[in-house]
């Protein structure tokens, strides 16, 4: 498993077998690499018992941080 791959998959997560086998559903928010000012982030659901897991690309205001929309997020 690559860097890039762990860090938006619930496998990352360093010692946390317990939890992640415990949870239902796991969700990690991360920026795009080498963008810091980006309004565009990312919410990865990485585990989902009851349902679908993918990626979701949300629009976020920097200063409120309030969601502004979000749609599904389709690698090109």
């Amino acid at each position: 498993t690559s860097d890039k791959e762990k860090n938006d998959t619930h496998s990352g997560f360093e010692g946390s077998g317990e939890i992640e086998r415990n949870s239902a559903l796991c969700l990690m928010m991360t920026k795009p690499k080498g963008e810091e000012n980006s309004k565009t982030r990312y919410l990865n659901v990485s585990k989902n018992r009851f349902g679908r897991t993918g990626k979701v690309e949300l629009t976020m205001n920097p200063t409120t941080r309030l969601i502004l929309q979000g749609r599904p997020y389709v690698e090109e």
